[in-house]
């Protein structure tokens, strides 16, 4: 254990194996990884108070020089703040911590926590948690289209369902959305930057109600 790896991680839990003895799990961009560490039990451990489940991290570990063995954690350090006295920072984490524990490959969990990072609050939940809903489902390599119909490609869009693959318009499917919705869908998968923007209405409560429906029926997602 000579090599030092530095990464960006979402802690996702620990497993106390001995006395002074824990198995960590991190998301890293690659996948999950398994760290093994000491002294978390003890009051004034740094590594223990920043390992927030749910929270990014930065995770500095010893690489274990055979396979079937697992690295040593050295130093955890959390990436921003947490309110933990607000209701909604607890529940988004745990959502966050939901997801991430299903994903074990490449994945652009951590890329999505930047842009939300710092706007854990009530007058972003529901925007917070649909752009890790998209991120889940882009792992799960569902083809959403919100460019065009689905089916004829048609820039006229009227509609959105996610069971028929994304955009509808007219000719293909009688039940409309209004515009801003429709808009609003757009940015979401397309440009999350402008619709993490924009202020939290809701259309997002609507947009989070269908996905997160889509992702329990394909079991994406545990209720």
């Amino acid at each position: 254990m000579s090599n030092i790896t530095i990464k960006e991680a979402i802690f996702l839990n620990q497993k106390q194996v001995g006395q002074n003895e824990f198995l960590t799990t991190f998301l890293t961009s690659q996948g999950q990884v398994t760290l093994f560490a000491q002294g978390l039990n003890k009051p004034l451990s740094k590594n223990a108070s920043n390992l927030v489940e749910g929270g990014l991290c930065i995770i500095e570990y010893f690489q274990a020089r055979q396979k079937q063995k697992i690295g040593r954690l050295k130093k955890v350090s959390l990436l921003g703040q947490y309110n933990f006295g607000d209701e909604f920072v607890f529940r988004l984490l745990k959502r966050i911590q939901n997801m991430a524990l299903s994903i074990h490959f490449d994945n652009e969990f951590i890329q999505t926590y930047h842009l939300v990072n710092g706007i854990f609050n009530n007058e972003h939940f529901f925007q917070v948690i649909n752009l890790f809903l998209v991120t889940l489902i882009k792992y799960h390599q569902v083809e959403i289209n919100v460019n065009s119909c689905v089916l004829c490609s048609s820039k006229r869009i009227t509609s959105f369902d996610l069971n028929q693959g994304g955009f509808l318009c007219s000719s293909h499917c009688q039940k409309t959305k209004s515009a801003q919705l429709l808009e609003r869908i757009y940015y979401l998968f397309n440009a999350p930057t402008i619709y993490i923007g924009k202020s939290q209405s809701d259309l997002d409560k609507i947009i989070y109600f269908l996905l997160t429906s889509f992702c329990i029926e394909k079991l994406i997602l545990n209720p």
